[in-house]
C-alpha cells in the first residue's frame, strides 16, 4: 500500500487478493477448528446429532465465506460490494457470520455443560477441567462476539468499511482459540530443588523406551540414578520405587 498506493486513498478501496486472505481463509481455518472442537465433544458425549449439528453449521459458514470471497473478486472494489442495489453480499454475509458465531456458542454451551457433570474426584484433573472449561468460554464467547460484530458493521447506514478491521483478524482468532486450547495441556513446573539427578521425565531401560502406562504412576515423581547398581530408583516419600526390582 505504501509502495504501490501511496498518498492515494482510493488505493483502499481495492480488494486485490483480500477476497481469498480474508473471508475464504477465515472460513477455512474456522472450520478446522469448529471440527477440531466437534471431535472433541465427540469423545466426551457420544451424541452424535450435536456433533452433526456443530458439522453442519461449520460447513455452513464455510460456504458462505467462500460465496463471499467470490463475491469480493467480482466487485474489485468494497464500495461496489456492499452497494444498495447489491443485496446478495449481506445475504451473504449474514449466513456466514451467523452460522459461525451459533456453531462457537453451541460448542462453548455444551463443553461447558459436559465437563462441569465430570466428577474424577482428582484435585488436579478438576483443576485441569475447570482451566479447559474457562479457556472454551473465553475463546468461543470472544470468536462468535467477533462474528456478531462484522454483522452489525456491515449494516450500519452508509456501508463504511469498519468491519474489514474485524473480518482481518477473524481467521487468527480461530487459529489462536484452538492453539490456546492445546497449549493448556503443557505445564511447566518450576522447583528449586530441580536437577539433573531429579528429572521428571520418562526414560529409557533396558533398550526399551517406557510405556505410558508404565510412566503414569511416576510422573512428577522424584528420579534418582544408582550408576554402580544399576538401579533406577523413583522418590515416593516415605518409600522408594526401585525399578528394576532388588533381587
Amino acid at each position: 500500500m505504501l509502495a504501490t498506493n501511496f498518498a492515494n486513498p482510493a488505493g483502499l478501496d481495492q480488494v486485490d487478493l483480500i477476497w481469498f486472505s480474508v473471508p475464504m481463509l477465515s472460513g477455512i481455518v474456522a472450520t478446522i477448528s469448529q471440527i477440531f472442537y466437534a471431535y472433541r465433544l465427540k469423545v466426551i458425549t457420544k451424541n452424535k446429532y450435536l456433533v452433526g449439528s456443530i458439522m453442519l453449521l461449520s460447513l455452513v459458514q464455510l460456504g458462505g465465506a467462500i460465496a463471499l470471497g467470490v463475491q469480493n473478486k467480482e466487485a474489485g472494489l468494497f464500495s461496489r460490494l456492499f452497494s444498495n442495489q447489491s443485496k446478495q453480499s449481506f445475504i451473504t454475509t449474514t449466513v456466514w457470520e451467523v452460522s459461525s458465531a451459533l456453531c462457537d456458542v453451541l460448542i462453548a454451551v455444551y463443553m461447558t455443560y459436559h465437563l462441569r457433570r465430570q466428577d474424577t474426584g482428582i484435585k488436579q484433573t478438576q483443576a485441569l477441567l475447570s482451566r479447559i472449561i474457562r479457556l472454551t468460554v473465553q475463546t468461543g464467547t470472544f470468536t462468535a462476539t467477533l462474528a456478531i460484530a462484522v454483522v452489525v458493521l456491515v449494516y450500519l447506514p452508509g456501508h463504511p468499511t469498519y468491519y474489514q478491521t474485524i473480518s482481518a483478524i477473524l481467521g487468527k482468532a480461530y487459529a489462536n482459540s484452538m492453539l490456546v486450547l492445546l497449549n493448556s495441556r503443557v505445564r511447566v513446573v518450576s522447583s528449586p530443588s530441580l536437577s539433573w539427578d531429579n528429572v521428571k521425565l520418562p526414560t529409557i531401560r533396558h533398550g526399551e523406551v517406557v510405556t505410558d502406562s508404565d510412566t503414569l504412576d511416576f510422573v512428577n515423581l522424584g528420579y534418582t540414578r544408582d550408576e554402580s547398581r544399576g538401579l533406577h530408583e523413583w522418590n515416593l516419600g516415605r518409600t522408594n520405587g526401585v525399578y528394576p526390582p532388588r533381587s
